[in-house]
């Protein structure tokens, strides 16, 4: 049943410009043969998840076997795109599609480490504990009010 598979060329990583006509740039490319009776819209993100690709801000195809992609692009949105696509393969030998994605920047998020301080004042971890504690300030706000902490300055209770 090879007649039931097609070809999708995946243009991923990359981003359209537009220099005197559209093109998908700094991306790479990808091939791969699909059962065109499980083609669909979520099995293309599940396909891109597996690929890495979690934030998935849009999905093209061409509609057209060449390279010029202007005026060529549609959106692909749900699965009458993915009919599409299927019938664009069989006339075309192939359809490519590109992916448009978020990029993800890490966040660093700065930890404070725990030392517990057994009844006696001592530090149990065997590092001296040389701060004082200092008495906690309690302020009670609204929801429409914003309060600025530093760590262990302040509780704030917030009251709905």
């Amino acid at each position: 049943m090879e007649d039931d598979k097609f070809q999708v060329v995946i243009h991923h990583g990359g981003y359209f410009v537009n220099e005197g006509g559209i093109k998908y740039v700094n991306g790479q490319r990808s091939e791969l043969w699909c059962d065109e009776d499980k083609w669909s819209y979520f099995e293309v993100l599940s396909i891109l998840r597996e690929m890495g690709y979690i934030n998935v801000k849009d999905l093209c195809y061409s509609v057209g076997g060449c390279p010029v992609l202007e005026e060529r692009l549609h959106h692909f949105v749900d699965d009458v795109g993915a009919l599409n696509m299927v019938q664009i393969a069989k006339q075309h030998g192939e359809v490519h599609m590109y992916v448009i994605h978020s990029v993800c920047v890490a966040e660093e998020v700065h930890m404070l480490e725990y030392y517990p301080v057994g009844d006696n004042g001592e530090d149990n971890t065997g590092v001296e504990n040389d701060t004082e504690a200092e008495p906690i300030e309690e302020v009670q706000c609204t929801d429409a009010e914003q309060v600025e902490l530093a760590i262990g300055e302040v509780e704030v209770q917030c009251e709905a």
